[in-house]
């Protein structure tokens, strides 16, 4: 005997719905990279649980730099890059 199955329906958040928060961010002691990609996550607003793509769910940030910790670099910053061209 089969048993019927509970339809599930995808929930898309609505732009009236969405509440918009501020961030402040401190960037001393962190690493630019994983920073920056943890800023953008939140300006596009994909840390909310109702993540919708095609709405703007994004939060506002506000970001406090300390410039002598964010830049820890592994390699010097006086290297040049080798630029290839599939020519």
């Amino acid at each position: 005997m089969l048993k019927q199955m509970a339809i599930m329906k995808t929930y898309s958040a609505k732009s009236e719905e969405i509440e918009k928060e501020w961030f402040v961010a401190d960037a001393e002691g962190q690493t630019l990279g994983r920073f920056a990609s943890k800023i953008a996550q939140v300006l596009r607003g994909k840390h909310k649980p109702a993540f919708t793509p095609h709405v703007d769910m994004g939060d506002f940030v506000i970001v406090v730099l300390s410039l002598l910790h964010i830049c820890r670099c592994r390699r010097p910053l006086t290297s040049t890059a080798l630029v290839t061209t599939p020519h």
